[in-house]
């Protein structure tokens, strides 16, 4: 697996500008409406490297970021209960946001488009809903005048 700096092409050390340069330039590169690819590719690649320039822009963010691939250990070299832990570590205190983060960035977002699809089939509903009775409103007010 490949470290965030290894996406951008930048060095461990470079500084905020040059990740940032590289991350524009890959930005510009994976943009879906320039991308001459699949555009699924193009969204997913947009959207790791928007996720990666949010961890690296951020100092402390970084920091965390850099000690945890410089770690001597693996995760699965890990004895049980280290592991534990590690994940004790991670689900408490400063580092429950970072966790979430960073596993939220590779997972699939199909949940979050239902609930968006889900969402707005419901407003369409609700509009119809309200566009009904404001036309018996009216059909019931016009019948009332010329009775």
């Amino acid at each position: 697996m490949k470290t965030y700096y290894e996406e951008l092409g930048v060095s461990e050390t470079a500084t905020i500008e040059e990740i940032k340069k590289a991350y524009l330039e890959l930005v510009k590169k994976y943009h879906p409406d320039v991308y001459e690819g699949e555009k699924q590719f193009a969204i997913e690649q947009t959207q790791k490297l928007n996720n990666i320039f949010n961890v690296l822009k951020d100092e402390n963010q970084r920091k965390i970021y850099d000690e945890s691939i410089q770690a001597p250990q693996s995760q699965e070299q890990m004895s049980q209960p280290q592991k534990k832990k590690f994940s004790a570590d991670l689900d408490g205190g400063i580092f429950s946001g970072l966790k979430k983060r960073f596993t939220s960035a590779f997972e699939n977002n199909e949940e979050q488009v239902e609930s968006a699809k889900n969402k707005l089939s419901q407003k369409q509903k609700m509009g119809f809903i309200i566009w009904g009775i404001i036309c018996g409103i009216i059909l019931l007010l016009l019948i009332l005048l010329f009775i």
